[in-house]
């Protein structure tokens, strides 16, 4: 009777899309996963920024990344800086904004790829020598595997769909606030941490790797002896924290070279499988791109 029970509910787990694996599999897949790692193959996305890169090691499939920040400090950039070194591997993206068009994406990828200014792009107003960088960049862009979802509400069953449809190595979601509950009744706080949770289940059964932004609270700005963002900034926090595998929060800090570079800090807050730290870097305006300088890394806590 025992058997069957066990039978029973082992059956149920595989039916529901759950698989229920036997450590003797696990223990033969993971011997595999070693052997990639040492020959330097293992299934890993570098960011490309170096300093980033030797505190969290690049991303891993499976994982849900939180990219937090103030209203206008950079997060939607930080994301499509992100996209484009990732398009220029040849990895496949869906870029899901409901920020921006993909004229305005495009402004930004441009300009992050070329030394062509962001405004004069948005206004035409380019010389021979920015036509000449853009008819460069044209062709690159037009043969990339990039999706992007275009018009109406951000929902998780659009998410789902578009993943199914695009089939990418990493979706970008920009940002988790912007999602709307399906009913008014429902606590925003409550449906936020839903949505987290979602994007780390899409990322795990899609074994892809998810990278969403967030907006973070007043309370930052509030908080003026406060050196960093904390992860308790992150607003509806709660689930947000809980479901991100990595979650980085950028802090804008003071205009340098005439005005045109803004120095940036991005604190590595959580960090599960590995260090926290912080890494200095610029922030090109015109060009909406992030520049790497320096990085730091934070002692180890006994909980990892």
């Amino acid at each position: 009777e025992t058997q069957k029970e066990i039978r029973r509910l082992w059956d149920m787990m595989n039916t529901n899309g759950n698989t229920v694996v036997p450590i003797k599999d696990a223990v033969s897949r993971y011997t595999e996963t070693l052997e990639a790692r040492k020959s330097g193959k293992a299934d890993r996305i570098l960011t490309g920024w170096q300093s980033l890169d030797e505190i969290i090691a690049g991303f891993y499939r499976q994982n849900l990344v939180v990219v937090g920040a103030r209203t206008s400090v950079g997060k939607s950039a930080f994301l499509l800086n992100l996209a484009v070194k990732f398009l220029q591997e040849n990895r496949r993206i869906l870029f899901i904004s409901a920020e921006m068009s993909w004229d305005e994406l495009l402004d930004r990828m441009m300009a992050n790829m070329e030394p062509v200014y962001v405004s004069k792009l948005r206004s035409g107003n380019l010389s021979t020598e920015d036509w000449s960088r853009v008819n460069k960049v044209m062709p690159e862009l037009y043969e990339k595997q990039m999706w992007g979802i275009e018009g109406g509400r951000m929902s998780l069953s659009r998410v789902r769909m578009a993943v199914e449809v695009a089939k990418p190595d990493i979706v970008f979601v920009d940002f988790i606030q912007r999602f709307t509950p399906p009913s008014y009744n429902m606590s925003r706080a409550s449906y936020i941490s839903d949505v987290a949770n979602d994007l780390k289940t899409i990322a795990m059964e899609n074994k892809i790797v998810v990278i969403a932004a967030s907006q973070l609270n007043r309370e930052m700005e509030k908080d003026k002896g406060e050196k960093e963002p904390r992860l308790d900034h992150l607003k509806e926090s709660g689930g947000i924290e809980e479901s991100g595998d990595l979650v980085l929060l950028i802090k804008g800090g003071d205009d340098i070279e005439g005005g045109s570079l803004r120095e940036m800090k991005v604190f590595i807050s959580k960090n599960r499988n590995g260090p926290t730290g912080k890494v200095d870097m610029y922030f090109d305006k015109a060009r909406t791109k992030f520049i790497e300088k320096d990085f730091e890394i934070d002692p180890p806590k006994e909980h990892w």
